[in-house]
């Protein structure tokens, strides 16, 4: 995309094996932050933009459920076409 002159970006996807707890803990959350934030602002010059999704689901639910991947994808087009979207994280939330 730099060769065309094109703007990138970089999404960043939180997901754990699901021999693991579901939820991320606050601390790889802030990992996942501040890796985020720092692409951002390290990347800008060249027109890349970096975001990042956690997903979030209750504790009887797998990281494969339909519902939660269709919402991954869901945030994953807002970071594509928001222009504005850059070092910062959405959480794609799927509780039944």
């Amino acid at each position: 995309m730099q060769g065309n002159k094109q703007p990138a970006v970089i999404i960043n996807l939180a997901l754990q094996p699901s021999s693991h707890h579901t939820h991320l803990s606050d601390t790889s959350k802030s990992v996942i932050q501040g890796l985020t934030f720092g692409w951002s602002k390290e990347l800008s010059s060249l027109n890349i933009r970096v975001g990042a999704i956690i997903p979030i689901t209750s504790d009887n639910q797998t990281m494969i459920h339909t519902r939660l991947q269709e919402e991954i994808v869901s945030c994953t087009e807002y970071i594509i076409t928001n222009d504005s979207f850059n070092g910062r994280i959405l959480e794609a939330e799927c509780l039944i």
